[in-house]
């Protein structure tokens, strides 16, 4: 069996509406050998909320948080969460 950690990363801006389908799909896969960074780019929803209340319900769940001080942008908050 593959045991190499995966890092699986996750760009959100506002997106309170879908967040927590995807943090379900994410953390219900059958590889569980992962982490789950996520890079929020200044939401003003309730996004941050929503991550937060998520992980401390599933606290088996390896994952960051990185709040951008900013709006970056969709690319650019994607592209320097690639190099973090």
């Amino acid at each position: 069996m593959n045991n190499n950690k995966v890092k699986i990363i996750l760009c959100t801006f506002n997106g309170e509406e879908y967040i927590e389908e995807q943090l379900y799909s994410l953390s219900n896969q059958t590889y569980t050998n992962f982490s789950i960074n996520i890079y929020d780019d200044h939401s003003n929803d309730k996004t941050l909320s929503i991550i937060e209340g998520f992980l401390r319900r599933h606290p088996k769940i390896n994952a960051s948080i990185v709040i951008r001080e900013k709006n970056l942008g969709y690319y650019k908050n994607f592209m320097k969460a690639l190099i973090d």
